[in-house]
């Protein structure tokens, strides 16, 4: 036995140090998608409350996702339901997550992934400690311990938290752009590429979707200080090499009427809730044209969403509401 003794162990602490973490990582976790149970990224995760299998689209992205649409402006002309799983500054590894975490329960028709995010690189560290946080959920959820309640000893995972507005993120001031941005596509030009590790990742959440049978199309939202023709072209070359649909709304700006005097909250970075509405008004009519998705306002399913369709705006029409 001591021949053994070298590797029986490490073999041993390993286990021992196992057990520790799935105990630890079972009570940490939250218990709950809620912002009292501290889900992290809430309005992502609200869609993990929602009803099996209502959800047409979903879209994945960086806070530009979730800046420029806005679901319930498209359920209220089309009836098409959709959700925002969008993180600020969001990794593409981090929304693969996401997206695997969402088709536990849904199983959209379409995935919409917003661009900006392709551009990001996940450092190797950064990388490791998501893969780590995947897998060993205390780690991400350790400062929990300040809110730690009996019944996260015990209690079984139940996702019950919804939110009108279905992870958009509304913010009705405007800051216009105050400097000369014609063809402000062509002056953003610095030889931006996809990074391979980014690459393998939308290749990655492209092949869940097919596995899937769900179609994925790629959104860039209309952004003066980052986007540029060069990185529409990185993207455009991927969405050809793919075989799919590729929305820049840089190119239709016109079409789509946005204004930059009035329809951005920080100088052209984001747009507000007013380029918002354009947008998403935009991105029903294309599916409208598409013709493959269902109204589904009179559908008793989906009366939930006729009283968050409510609730959305009042809180848009509300003045003393600013953002939420």
């Amino acid at each position: 036995m001591k021949k053994y003794s070298h590797i029986i162990k490490p073999i041993l602490f390993l286990l021992i140090l196992a057990i520790i973490l799935g105990g630890l990582s079972y009570i940490f976790q939250p218990k709950n998608n809620s912002p009292e149970a501290r889900m992290r990224d809430v309005k992502a995760h609200a869609i993990l409350g929602e009803p099996k299998d209502t959800i047409d689209v979903i879209m994945l992205g960086d806070s530009e996702s979730y800046a420029s649409y806005s679901p319930m402006e498209v359920y209220e002309d089309y009836g098409y339901t959709s959700y925002v799983m969008g993180g600020m500054a969001q990794k593409i590894y981090y929304l693969y997550e996401y997206l695997e975490d969402a088709l536990d329960n849904q199983h959209p028709k379409y995935v919409i992934l917003e661009t900006n995010t392709f551009f990001r690189k996940l450092s190797t560290s950064k990388k490791i400690i998501a893969v780590g946080e995947r897998y060993v959920p205390f780690i991400k959820y350790h400062d929990r311990w300040k809110t730690l309640r009996k019944e996260d000893f015990y209690s079984k995972i139940e996702y019950t938290y919804t939110t009108p507005i279905k992870g958009y993120y509304y913010k009705d001031i405007t800051k216009q752009v105050d400097t000369d941005i014609e063809d402000y596509m062509d002056k953003n030009n610095n030889g931006s590429y996809i990074p391979a590790e980014e690459k393998y990742y939308i290749k990655k959440i492209y092949n869940l979707c097919k596995k899937n049978n769900i179609e994925v199309i790629f959104y860039t939202a209309p952004q003066v200080k980052n986007w540029s023709s060069e990185k529409h072209r990185e993207t455009q070359k991927l969405a050809d090499e793919l075989g799919i649909d590729y929305i820049d709304t840089n190119k239709h700006l016109k079409e789509i009427g946005i204004d930059w005097k009035t329809d951005t909250r920080d100088k052209g970075d984001h747009v507000n809730y007013y380029g918002a509405r354009k947008v998403s008004k935009y991105i029903g009519k294309y599916f409208y044209e598409k013709g493959t998705l269902e109204d589904h306002r009179e559908d008793p399913k989906y009366q939930s969403w006729n009283q968050d369709y409510i609730e959305y705006r009042r809180i848009i029409n509300d003045k003393n509401i600013t953002s939420y």
